[in-house]
């Protein structure tokens, strides 16, 4: 959940973005005004049918929006806060990760 004065801060989510505009969004969120965890449930989201979340293939369109995604969101990033900290964050999030991922295996 984010706060109204959060979201019109942040200007809401990209409308250039049409996969993974969610994660572009929380991920702004979250850098510009930190995240709590709480420990029980606090909304229930129900995922309608089809969903691309649980879509088994996406298809080549669909992988291709959210790679232009994935790059428009890097590049804001990095024009916001610098080449030298997203460069530093993208790899201590791989070296932090890849023991979760191993460990999925």
């Amino acid at each position: 959940m984010v706060r109204r004065e959060c979201v019109q801060k942040l200007g809401g989510f990209d409308p250039q973005i049409r996969l993974g505009e969610d994660v572009d969004f929380f991920s702004r969120a979250i850098r510009e005004f930190g995240a709590n965890f709480i420990d029980r449930v606090a909304l229930r989201y129900r995922i309608g049918s089809p969903s691309l979340m649980h879509a088994p293939n996406l298809s080549d369109d669909e992988m291709r929006q959210f790679r232009e995604g994935m790059r428009r969101m890097h590049a804001k990033y990095r024009a916001e806060r610098g080449a030298g900290e997203f460069y530093a964050m993208k790899g201590l999030s791989r070296y932090a990760l890849l023991p979760c991922i191993s460990m999925l295996k």
